[in-house]
C-alpha cells in the first residue's frame, strides 16, 4: 500500500462516517473538519494519513471543541492521536507490515516517532 493509496482509503473513511471533505491546498494547516456541520478540508500538500486519521477519530468521537489546529490541553486530542495510530498500525500489519518495518510504517503513516515510541511505550498499542 502506497502512501497516496492509504490517504485515499482515510478519505473514503471520512466520506463514509458523514464528513462531506474536500482538498484544498491553500489551507494553511493540514486538516480540519467540523463535526458538527459534518465538513471538512485538508491540504493535499500538507496532510498525512495520520492527519485524516486523527479527524477521524474526531468524528467518530464527536469531539466538537477546539480552540485551535492543536489545542494540547484538549484531551480529545491526545485521545484522537493514539485511536489514528492504532488503525494506521492495524492497516499496515493487514498489508504484513510488522514491528522490524517500524520506518516504513512511520514514512507512509506520517505518524510522528516520539508520538509513537510514547504510545508504544505506555502499552497502548493494539498489537
Amino acid at each position: 500500500m502506497t502512501e497516496d493509496e492509504l490517504e485515499d482509503e482515510l478519505i473514503n473513511d471520512l466520506r463514509n462516517a458523514g464528513i462531506w471533505i474536500k482538498r484544498n491546498d491553500t489551507l494553511d494547516i493540514k486538516a480540519t473538519i467540523n463535526v458538527n456541520k459534518g465538513i471538512g478540508a485538508y491540504n493535499g500538500q500538507k496532510a498525512t494519513p495520520f492527519t485524516l486519521a486523527h479527524e477521524y477519530y474526531h468524528k467518530m468521537n464527536n469531539d466538537c471543541k477546539r480552540k485551535s489546529e492543536y489545542d494540547a490541553r484538549n484531551p480529545a486530542e491526545s485521545i484522537a492521536d493514539r485511536q489514528a495510530v492504532n488503525m494506521l498500525w492495524k492497516i499496515f500489519e493487514d498489508y504484513g507490515g510488522s514491528e522490524e518495518y517500524l520506518t516504513t510504517f512511520l514514512r507512509l503513516s506520517g505518524v510522528p516517532y516520539g508520538l509513537f515510541e510514547s504510545i508504544y511505550q505506555n502499552g497502548r498499542l493494539d498489537i
